[in-house]
């Protein structure tokens, strides 16, 4: 059941070896690196360079040598390790600086008009390229799925930038209780489900049993356990409890 957490360990493993590279960009040297990449992806169309390291990792992880390892794997989500780490790594300098998030901001709707577009391209070489030999296969959608990936993320991201620029208390207790949930949703779901389906009943109505059933629970067990304990905050991925102040007694 925690098959589907494999992400997280990998997000641990690129923080640990890419560490050393963020805090280069916190040198002196590493801003200015960091300024002048940016004020380059401001350019028009320019941000959309960004799918070249993605690329180039598909690629690496085609290498025979490699593709017969855990980095060339593609069952990781559909894709191989390698160009999540490129994301991942895409992902810092857009959290780092501003220009990067107002360029796919200005972006959005190219993002949006090539995600449409390569989709249906891509449905429609999928079907061609079971004519085509296993290297042109590669040449051609390597390329395509990357740059329709990170169209995507334009697309989401310069949307989020421009429409979803607030807070309130909802969003900003649902947002520590992201990880907690996405961690225990999985064991919860499939407990309960067993139960559930041996009702035979609807189809339908198992379906919504499951979903009601889990959210509360996931909800109940997160708020009275999680939530309240320092211990299983920092198991669960969240920061501890700000410790109350002491309380001053006025001399009189």
């Amino acid at each position: 059941m925690g098959v589907h957490l494999w992400y997280l360990e990998f997000l641990f493993v690129f923080s640990v070896i890419t560490l050393p590279l963020f805090l280069h960009f916190r040198s002196p040297s590493g801003v200015r690196m960091s300024s002048a990449l940016s004020r380059f992806l401001s350019k028009p169309g320019a941000i959309f360079l960004l799918a070249i390291p993605i690329i180039v990792c598909g690629f690496i992880s085609k290498i025979p040598s490699i593709e017969k390892t855990i980095l060339g794997e593609e069952g990781f989500g559909g894709w191989s390790i390698l160009p999540y780490l490129a994301m991942f790594l895409i992902g810092y300098l857009l959290a780092s600086n501003n220009d990067f998030t107002n360029a796919m901001e200005r972006h959005r709707i190219v993002g949006l008009l090539m995600g449409i577009g390569l989709f249906f391209l891509g449905l429609i070489l999928y079907m061609a390229t079971k004519q085509w030999s296993s290297l042109t296969r590669m040449l051609v959608m390597i390329p395509l799925r990357s740059v329709l990936c990170w169209s995507c993320l334009i697309t989401f991201f310069g949307f989020a930038s421009r429409h979803l620029r607030f807070s309130n208390g909802f969003l900003k207790y649902a947002n520590e209780a992201v990880l907690p949930f996405y961690i225990l949703h999985q064991t919860i779901i499939l407990t309960i489900g067993y139960y559930i389906i041996r009702l035979d009943t609807n189809l339908f109505v198992e379906y919504l049993i499951i979903l009601f059933i889990s959210f509360a629970a996931i909800i109940v067990i997160y708020e009275l356990l999680i939530r309240r304990s320092n211990f299983l905050r920092i198991l669960f991925g969240m920061k501890k409890l700000p410790s109350a102040k002491p309380v001053r007694i006025p001399q009189i």
